[in-house]
């Protein structure tokens, strides 16, 4: 685990710069995404408008590009690629309900659930509907005006 993972890191001058060469030249654009690898949640700021804007728009295709990568190297997306990736869509109006579906299991009750396995070699565990992602999964389906997929959601979240 990352000791920035569930953080909110602020990063002024994040906008995205793109030098003569085409490279992205921002420094403040260079800590963000280190930050973001890290699993930390952004806040970006700036005096460009479109740079912040370019900005969000590469992280977006970052967070699909390790969402799609971490399916086909480890059978499953990686929960924060996922989680920011959905968040992204949600900023813009997008709806995808299958994002975030790999990490909800409607059949356990509640959220932010410790699931342990022993395999014989080591002791594993696994947080089975982390909480933030039941909601966005939630806002999802109520944009899909799937009420019913998203009352079930709604009952995973603790009162």
């Amino acid at each position: 685990m990352s000791y920035f993972k569930g953080k909110t890191v602020i990063v002024t001058g994040g906008g995205r710069a793109v030098l003569s060469d085409g490279r992205c030249g921002s420094i403040g654009y260079g800590i963000a995404t280190a930050f973001a690898k890290e699993g930390a949640n952004l806040v970006i700021t700036g005096r460009n408008m479109q740079k912040l804007l370019d900005a969000k728009e590469e992280l977006e295709r970052l967070y699909k590009r390790a969402y799609e990568e971490s399916k086909l190297s480890l059978k499953k997306p990686w929960m924060l690629a996922a989680n920011n990736l959905a968040v992204s869509y949600l900023e813009r109006g997008h709806v995808d309900t299958t994002v975030l579906a790999p990490f909800i299991d409607i059949t356990v009750h509640g959220s932010n659930v410790t699931r342990t396995f022993n395999d014989g070699i080591r002791q594993t565990s696994e947080l089975i509907n982390p909480a933030e992602l039941v909601v966005n999964q939630l806002i999802m389906y109520l944009r899909d005006n799937n009420f019913r997929s998203a009352s079930i959601m709604a009952k995973l979240l603790p009162d």
